[in-house]
């Protein structure tokens, strides 16, 4: 009969000892915290070192950084920095009562705070091997041609204005230019082209 009430009272009591052993950690192992912490700091250091190697390398082959690299790279910074704050604050604790002993709500926030903050700089590492680096540089807008004057600039401005203007309709699919050899056809090409590259237009 007393099985009934103690079972329950025992399930109940390791329910709470979870939480309150975890708490009662941050405190007594806050050092060990701290150096767990810093361990790992340092892996995601090598990493992000490693990473940023690799990334040089394929910048020399064309390649750009992706925005998910960018994101990963500025989360591992932002860890690094504020891991190395959490250390700082450590080593620079001041015990109570004039150093007789340890003080002990500082001691619980930074062991609690260096056990979460390990927990995100394991999590990013973690993360950084689905992470797409690179990828191929998108193509170029094109480059200014040397373009020569030609006569009759007047109607040769009123065609390169026409010319852009339909190149602003998105309902035409093709533009044509036609003329015998000699005509301006490729100056007006030229034109077209540097025009383009000045308007921002793609």
């Amino acid at each position: 009969m007393m099985s009934v009430f103690i079972n329950p009272l025992v399930e109940i009591v390791k329910i709470l000892l979870v939480p309150v052993s975890r708490h009662i950690g941050y405190l007594v192992k806050s050092k060990v915290k701290v150096c767990d912490l810093e361990v790992e700091t340092c892996r995601l250091e090598d990493k992000r070192a490693d990473f940023m190697a690799g990334v040089e390398v394929e910048k020399i082959n064309g390649k750009v950084l992706t925005k998910e690299a960018n994101g990963w790279f500025q989360r591992a910074q932002d860890l690094e920095l504020q891991a190395d704050q959490v250390v700082a604050r450590y080593n620079d604790r001041k015990c109570c009562f004039g150093g007789l002993c340890p003080n002990c709500p500082s001691n619980y926030k930074l062991g609690r705070r260096a056990a979460k903050k390990r927990i995100r700089v394991t999590a990013n590492i973690d993360v950084a091997d689905s992470v797409q680096w690179t990828m191929a540089a998108p193509p170029s807008l094109g480059r200014e041609m040397p373009a020569r004057t030609i006569t009759g600039q007047y109607t040769f401005k009123k065609i390169l204005t026409e010319i852009l203007n339909c190149l602003n309709n998105d309902e035409l699919g093709t533009i044509a230019v036609h003329g015998m050899g000699g005509v301006g056809k490729t100056t007006l090409m030229h034109h077209v082209n540097n025009s383009l590259g000045n308007s921002g237009i793609q």
